[in-house]
């Protein structure tokens, strides 16, 4: 299933606090002799300025255009009353940064600025600093919008990774469940209708205890089947674990990696299989993501105390950043009681230890 990419948003309910920032623009309307006219062009200009940006703050990034050119207009309107209206344009700037790529928002920023210009040389007249401040401010601003898209564009990456992630998980399980009740059933129910045949067949030949002999052998297979399913669909049945792992070495060698898998761990509790496999498929996706190399080592081994896991790619890493997804195996792995060690000398070696309490024995 190809993921959507969603548009960037804007968590409302913190919206009102970087509305104080019009503190600015309200102080000048009580310490200047304003008439009575510019009072209310200034209240009706803060008015539709605050519903123009609760709507911004409404819309996602892709339809922020309207509100962010309302804003802006009300801004070079209400400048020749007031020119504390710098902040308005620090509002449209940062709208600009967080909304829009880099080149646009770029060209965006130049427009404000140079409406800063045209309004302090042809407008202005009351503040010499009118273009110098309001440029600085809205630069800054604009700034916060760029981190600000930058984080939520790092947040949406990692939810859709995250998403990846236990769809693969779910698509690794289903798999499993499928080819453990096909290799279950079709043996059980090949016996089951042999048992039947020979049963009906002793039952026309009036040999009742044969018949009977075949039925309680046919009840005891019912019974051994229904078990056996329950143990697949359940996850306890002995393989799941393997077959992930084949799965993985899979994706691997389709990126074109070479893969080694050594070792076997015996058959881990369902409680903790989830998230040891989980952790696995976030190393393994973030070698096919970043890694330069082509060679992948996957290493399990177990003493009484920890079973180990070692995944290892040969790529060269210049610098290591625990994102989320190295952050993730790190709390899958502190749940089940383990500890995660990443070594970056000779390509990248992330180790994981669990303690071995977590395991069962082989049957």
């Amino acid at each position: 299933m190809k993921l959507a990419h969603p548009s960037l948003s804007l968590e409302r309910k913190y919206a009102w606090v970087y509305l104080m920032n019009l503190g600015f623009f309200i102080v000048p309307m009580f310490l200047y002799p304003f008439t009575v006219l510019e009072h209310l062009a200034m209240l009706l200009a803060l008015s539709g300025f605050i519903a123009s940006y609760y709507w911004a703050f409404s819309v996602a990034s892709t339809h922020m255009k309207r509100p962010i050119l309302t804003m802006y207009l009300i801004a070079c309107a209400i400048t020749t009353t007031n020119p504390a209206s710098i902040t308005m344009f620090g509002f449209v700037a940062f709208f600009l940064g967080f909304a829009y790529r880099m080149r646009i928002a770029l060209l965006g920023l130049v427009g404000i600025l140079s409406t800063l210009a045209l309004l302090h040389y042809f407008v202005v007249n009351t503040w010499t600093w009118f273009a110098y401040y309001g440029a600085a401010l809205s630069l800054a601003i604009f700034v916060i919008g760029r981190v600000e898209r930058a984080r939520q564009q790092h947040l949406l990456s990692q939810q859709r990774t995250d998403l990846e992630i236990e769809q693969l998980a779910t698509t690794l399980e289903r798999e499993r469940i499928a080819r453990d009740l096909h290799d279950t059933l079709g043996h059980t129910l090949t016996s089951v209708l042999l048992k039947a045949e020979l049963a009906q067949r002793y039952i026309h030949a009036n040999q009742n205890d044969a018949a009977h002999q075949h039925l309680t052998e046919l009840t005891d297979i019912a019974r051994t089947c229904l078990k056996q399913v329950r143990e697949s669909v359940t996850g306890y049945k002995h393989g799941g674990f393997d077959f992930v792992m084949q799965q993985l070495a899979l994706r691997l060698k389709e990126a074109g990696f070479k893969v080694n898998v050594q070792g076997h761990l015996t058959q881990v509790n369902r409680a903790y299989e989830t998230p040891l496999v989980l952790a696995l498929t976030e190393l393994v996706t973030n070698i096919i993501r970043h890694s330069q190399g082509d060679d992948v080592d996957i290493t399990f081994s177990e003493n009484a105390q920890n079973i180990f896991v070692e995944v290892h790619d040969n790529g060269q890493v210049t610098k290591l950043e625990w994102g989320n997804g190295l952050l993730g195996v790190h709390e899958r792995i502190e749940r089940l009681g383990g500890r995660i060690e990443v070594e970056t000398q000779h390509g990248c070696s992330v180790r994981l230890f669990i303690p071995a309490a977590n395991l069962e024995p082989s049957q």
